[in-house]
């Protein structure tokens, strides 16, 4: 977990006030990454399931996930729509795959 740790506190250290993370996962890993950031007074949610990449997104600002506009049931967990209630900001995070076949990930 040491490597979550460090994540964590470089997000810290950097101070920044919206945090959006691609290819994040929920499992045991990633509940201790989101236990870290409220740790340090972030809001924290994430719109995938186990195992899955999608989207983290945290905020020192309070904020709502909004109904998204993006209906389909595939891949779902690759957008995700934000508003920043006190700023009246709207926030839209995209995860988009890198598709590789399997012969382009021979490096060598």
């Amino acid at each position: 977990m040491q490597r979550i740790d460090s994540t964590a506190q470089q997000i810290n250290k950097h101070s920044a006030d919206i945090v959006l993370l691609s290819e994040y996962w929920t499992g045991e890993k990633g509940v201790e990454l989101q236990k870290h950031l409220r740790e340090y007074g972030y809001v924290v949610n994430s719109n995938g399931e186990p195992k899955q990449n999608h989207l983290l997104f945290a905020s020192r600002y309070p904020f709502e996930v909004l109904l998204s506009s993006y209906q389909r049931e595939k891949n779902k967990e690759q957008w995700l729509e934000i508003k920043l209630t006190l700023q009246d900001l709207y926030i839209l995070g995209i995860h988009i795959p890198v598709r590789i076949n399997k012969e382009s990930r021979n490096f060598g």
